[in-house]
């Protein structure tokens, strides 16, 4: 008997062909493929975040919303990237504020920036509001969830829709999203938004809260 794992069951030759036993000294090395021509390995994806960016916090106030992060991008425990903006403005009326995955944010601000042109292609003012960049957001998460390749990053999005109103409303890598008066990614939303709330935990909070006494909030 032949106790080569290569013999067990295969086919004759005959109708597959030889075995190729090149595969089995194959490497994990990205090489550019020409077309037609089929990569040695299967297409590969993000299994967890390497380079990553904290937490992010907002807060509505009476006339509009503070955001702020931090400008760190860890790699691991190593604090490598000192100067990295995770804030990106998507319009005339929206800043998405982006924690997670340094190379998935970079993704998203590519598509956020093809999105604001092809707005600009279509409308001669800036229709693209706070609640559209929302929604498209949510639906570009879950998508690439249900792809079982999702984008390794939590957003809050921060701007005002088409009656003037502030919107806050947050977005994860699984799709789920949701709307509050005080948002924040990661460990922010276990330390900071309970204290946030102490301050703003309804709409009617809101209206009572300024510009000096949101930062101040912080």
């Amino acid at each position: 008997m032949n106790h080569d794992p290569l013999h067990w069951g295969r086919p004759s030759d005959n109708e597959y062909g030889p075995y190729d036993f090149e595969i089995a000294n194959a490497t994990n090395a990205a090489k550019p493929c020409k077309k037609n021509e089929i990569n040695e390995f299967p297409q590969m994806h993000t299994q967890s975040p390497m380079v990553t960016g904290a937490s992010v916090i907002a807060v509505k106030f009476n006339d509009g919303i503070v955001m702020a992060t931090d400008k760190l991008g860890s790699y691991g425990s190593l604090l490598r990237f000192d100067n990295m903006e995770r804030m990106v403005q998507v319009g005339g009326s929206t800043v998405v504020g982006v924690s997670g995955d340094i190379s998935d944010f970079q993704y998203l601000k590519k598509i956020l920036d093809e999105l604001e042109i092809e707005d600009g292609y279509d409308m001669e003012q800036d229709n693209l509001k706070a609640s559209h960049v929302h929604e498209y957001l949510r639906r570009v998460f879950y998508n690439r969830r249900s792809k079982m390749n999702p984008l390794w990053n939590a957003c809050v999005v921060a701007g005002f829709d088409e009656k003037g109103e502030t919107v806050l409303k947050y977005v994860n890598l699984l799709g789920v999203s949701y709307s509050s008066p005080c948002i924040a990614t990661g460990f922010g939303s276990y330390m900071g938004v309970p204290l946030l709330r102490q301050k703003v935990d309804s709409e009617d909070d809101v209206k009572n809260l300024d510009k000096k006494s949101a930062i101040k909030t912080y």
